[in-house]
C-alpha cells in the first residue's frame, strides 16, 4: 500500500495519473492497439555505495544537470503484468509468432548515469535477462537508428527527488538500454540523491505499443516537458 503525506501530494499524483490516462486514450485514439497506466516504486538498492565511491574518487558534491555522473546506479527491476493484446504482442515479438498469449511478466528497470536516465525491459522466466549497461563508449548499445521498438514508455516521476519527465521512451525486448525520451535531473545534492535513489522513486508509468510520431506531435510534447520541467525546477528552489 502507499500512505500519502498530505492533500498536495494527493494533487500531484491524481494530476500525475489524469494525465497518463488522457495520453493513453489518445494513443489508442490514433491507432494505438493498448496502452497501460500503472505506479512504478524503482528502488536503487547500490545508489549509496556507487554515489560514495564517486565522492571518494574526487567528483563534484552536486548534480545540478551541469555535472557528469561518471558510474551507474541501477534499480531493482518492476514488475508489469501484460495480458491479452499486449502479451500476444510481446510474445510476437520475442519468438516471432502470432498467437493468443496468456498473461506475460515483463520487469522494466532504470538506471542513472551521467545525470541521465535510462530504460530496459526484458520478460520475466526463461532465458531472458537484462542485458548488460554499456559504457559511454558502446556506441553500436544506444544506436541513434535502431531497429522498431517493441514498446513505448511515458514516465513522471512523483514527490521532490530526482525529475524526470519522460514521453516516448523506445525500448526493445531483452536487447539493449535505451535513454529516456525527455527530462532528466538529479536537481539535488550528491547524498541527497543517494537516499532519494535508495528510498526509491514513485512514478506514473504508462507502457504501450510503439507506434510512429508525426514530427508536430513530437515537437509539441518535447516543448510541454521542457515547460513542465522548468516550473518544477522554479518551485523547488523557491
Amino acid at each position: 500500500h502507499m500512505v500519502l503525506e498530505d492533500l498536495r501530494s494527493a494533487r500531484q499524483l491524481a494530476d500525475a495519473v489524469h494525465r497518463a490516462r488522457a495520453a493513453a486514450s489518445s494513443h489508442m485514439a490514433a491507432g494505438g492497439r493498448f496502452a497501460h497506466v500503472l505506479l512504478g516504486h524503482f528502488c536503487f538498492p547500490d545508489a549509496r555505495e556507487v554515489l560514495a565511491k564517486q565522492s571518494v574518487a574526487g567528483n563534484a558534491s552536486r548534480l545540478d544537470g551541469h555535472e557528469d555522473m561518471e558510474a551507474s546506479c541501477i534499480s531493482a527491476p518492476v514488475s508489469v503484468k501484460l495480458r491479452g493484446v499486449a502479451a500476444a504482442a510481446v510474445v510476437a515479438s520475442v519468438h516471432g509468432q502470432t498467437v493468443a498469449a496468456q498473461d506475460v511478466d515483463v520487469d522494466l528497470k532504470m538506471a542513472w548515469r551521467n545525470n541521465d536516465a535510462l530504460l530496459s525491459v526484458s520478460v520475466r522466466g526463461g532465458n531472458h535477462t537484462h542485458p548488460h549497461l554499456p559504457t559511454d563508449d558502446d556506441d553500436d548499445e544506444l544506436a541513434d537508428e535502431p531497429p522498431p521498438a517493441d514498446l513505448a514508455v511515458d514516465m513522471s516521476s512523483l514527490w521532490g527527488g530526482p525529475l524526470l519527465r519522460t514521453r516516448d521512451s523506445r525500448l526493445w525486448l531483452n536487447k539493449t538500454w535505451s535513454k529516456a525520451n525527455g527530462i532528466s535531473a538529479a536537481v539535488l545534492p550528491r547524498h541527497q540523491f543517494a537516499e532519494a535513489l535508495t528510498s526509491g522513486m514513485l512514478c506514473v508509468v504508462t507502457i504501450r505499443d510503439a507506434i510512429a510520431m508525426s514530427s508536430s506531435k513530437t515537437s509539441v510534447r518535447a516543448n510541454a516537458l521542457h515547460l513542465e520541467a522548468s516550473e518544477l525546477r522554479t518551485r523547488r528552489r523557491g
